[in-house]
């Protein structure tokens, strides 16, 4: 039977300075413990402990003097009694990764139900056919159609501001760029800004 003293944590006697975040030091001391491996089934056995090590971080009340030089040159420091010398003090890495798409990839964009109905698709063909095939935007006329710049069948008043959802009086054809700042501008309206 082990001692009961393997899982107390014993200071290994070495120690090191480390650069932490905003120019911070941080003074770690390794220490170790023994940890039973024993698998539930397997015989037990004196195999079965294994050494586990850790850093543990210790407050920097000694710190006597800090040299710090320019990226490149040595930083010196004289910490509880002893002397460091470091080429630079290294950072910790950051926490949070950065989104992979590769592998998480976003949601998929999902229509409105209503917009593919077929009294939909004949509202938008009524308010193409109507503007003959053209931004409706002022000064724009870019052509749509055959070979031209896609167009969309846009309500004038908004569905979520109460316009009429299939009367092409409510309609008007404009290319993308239009449509888009259009749309901006009425969410802005509606979100008060």
């Amino acid at each position: 039977m082990p001692s009961q003293d393997r899982n107390e944590w014993t200071a290994t006697g070495r120690t090191r300075l480390r650069g932490l975040w905003f120019g911070r030091l941080a003074y770690e001391v390794e220490e170790t413990r023994m940890v039973n491996t024993w698998i539930p089934g397997a015989p037990h056995s004196p195999m079965n402990w294994r050494p586990a090590y850790r850093w543990r971080r210790v407050p920097l009340h000694g710190v006597i003097a800090l040299q710090g030089t320019r990226d490149g040159e040595r930083i010196a420091a004289h910490v509880e009694g002893r002397e460091w010398s470091m080429a630079r003090l290294t950072t910790l890495q950051p926490r949070l990764g950065t989104l992979d798409t590769r592998t998480a990839r976003p949601a998929p964009k999902r229509a409105d139900p209503e917009l593919l109905t077929a009294d939909h698709r004949a509202w938008r063909l009524e308010v193409l056919k109507r503007a003959h095939w053209r931004c409706q935007w002022p000064e724009c006329g870019a052509q749509g159609g055959r070979g031209g710049v896609r167009l969309y069948a846009d309500h004038i008043v908004e569905r979520k501001d109460g316009g009429a959802p299939l009367d092409p009086a409510n309609g008007q054809a404009l290319c993308p760029k239009h449509h888009q700042m259009k749309t901006a501008q009425a969410r802005a309206e509606r979100m008060g800004l």
